[in-house]
């Protein structure tokens, strides 16, 4: 298996993130578009690479309302993905859902029946809980699978308000034992099957995680939560810095995505937002045991 670095892959997210949720090109530079006036000077705190997509971004979002219950359905449809490549090949599929569950679209990239096992990484999309989709992220994913020659499944999972948590997390536990069940058809190595997500899908991530250890019905070898969303003490108990949270994601949405993901009214928090997240009791102290880590 080939190498790609987390950061290589968090800024290659990170570009993609910037120019599909502003609707600007990746051509655009700073001192193509005016900046905005600020208080605080974010610049010094954002990595040289991306400092371009900036400006016009900040003027995007100065412009937009806040993502709320009333905003939700006009975000999700101003979201403008970049195009799947051409190559690596993906193929569409239907899948059975959890007991009780309906079907749901799984996208398979890189796959090749008959061929020698590789590596394969079960990919949940980022979003925060509210928004995105699968395909949106097939062209990011297509270039890791490329630069691993590893298969890539990634999971259309429902998303919040409409469906709260564990329907996400039964719907990311169908695809990951999909791909385990199929590993022959999909030319996919059992014993080499790790997950993948940024943003909210790297939360979903490592609630799959433990989900799959404490199940103990599919092995995993890693897991690789790109800038995770892990934490909804962030922003609501926990006041962020002038830096986190300036530019997309603020306190603001990230409380709003907790919120509508976990069911609930009232305090984030709590360790009552992981039992009514894992209603497992196992889960449900796994989850906590996470929660006191604190990651953000």
């Amino acid at each position: 298996m080939k190498q790609m670095t987390r950061r290589e892959f968090g800024l290659l997210g990170a570009a993609g993130a910037l120019a599909a949720w502003s609707g600007i090109p990746f051509a655009t530079s700073a001192a193509s578009a005016p900046s905005p006036s600020a208080e605080f000077d974010l610049m010094p705190y954002v990595h040289p690479e991306l400092r371009p997509f900036l400006a016009p971004m900040r003027q995007y979002l100065a412009t937009t309302p806040p993502l709320s219950s009333q905003t939700l359905a006009a975000r999700r449809k101003g979201n403008m993905a970049r195009p799947p490549l051409a190559s690596p090949p993906y193929v569409e599929r239907t899948i059975p859902g959890r007991a009780g569950a309906p079907d749901l679209r799984v996208y398979a990239v890189n796959s090749t029946a008959g061929s020698a096992p590789r590596a394969a990484i079960l990919h949940t999309h980022g979003g925060g809980f509210v928004l995105g989709d699968a395909k949106a992220s097939l062209n990011a994913i297509q270039e890791v699978a490329l630069a691993l020659d590893c298969v890539i499944v990634t999971v259309d999972y429902r998303l919040a308000p409409e469906t709260h948590f564990p329907g996400s997390l039964e719907d990311n536990y169908a695809g990951l034992k999909w791909l385990y069940q199929n590993a022959d058809e999909l030319g996919v190595d059992r014993s080499r099957i790790a997950l993948m997500g940024e943003s909210a899908g790297g939360g979903h991530a490592a609630m799959l995680a433990i989900a799959a250890r404490d199940r103990g019905e599919v092995p995993l070898v890693y897991q690789a939560l790109i800038y995770p969303m892990l934490d909804d003490r962030t922003g609501s108990t926990r006041k962020t810095p002038p830096y986190m949270g300036a530019v997309i994601w603020t306190p603001e949405a990230n409380r709003f995505g907790w919120t509508v993901a976990a069911g609930r009214s009232g305090r984030l928090g709590a360790r009552a937002v992981w039992r009514r997240a894992c209603p497992d009791p196992r889960l449900a102290r796994s989850a906590a045991s996470l929660h006191r880590r604190r990651f953000d």
